[in-house]
């Protein structure tokens, strides 16, 4: 069963994987380029393009994509809605 606020925050968590693979390709950048400017795994980068948020990511994990990507953290989450 999902609580009100996992509803609320799907659409986002969707968003935010679709703006990093569109900003990523956008760029002409591969995932080893993007993971290794943000200080993560390729199979994160991979796993987030995929849909699947890997467990433990920080704030300063998405100021990173946010500033290797050249866009602000809140246009990561911005949704096409």
């Amino acid at each position: 069963m999902h609580t009100i606020l996992e509803k609320e925050i799907q659409p986002y968590e969707y968003a935010f994987c679709e703006n990093v693979k569109r900003l990523r390709e956008e760029k002409k950048m591969s995932q080893m380029e993007l993971a290794h400017l943000c200080d993560l795994s390729v199979g994160t980068i991979d796993r987030m393009e995929r849909f699947i948020l890997p467990e433990g990511m920080y704030l300063s994990d998405v100021i990173a994509l946010a500033y290797a990507l050249g866009v602000t953290p809140s246009e990561l989450l911005l949704t096409t809605s």
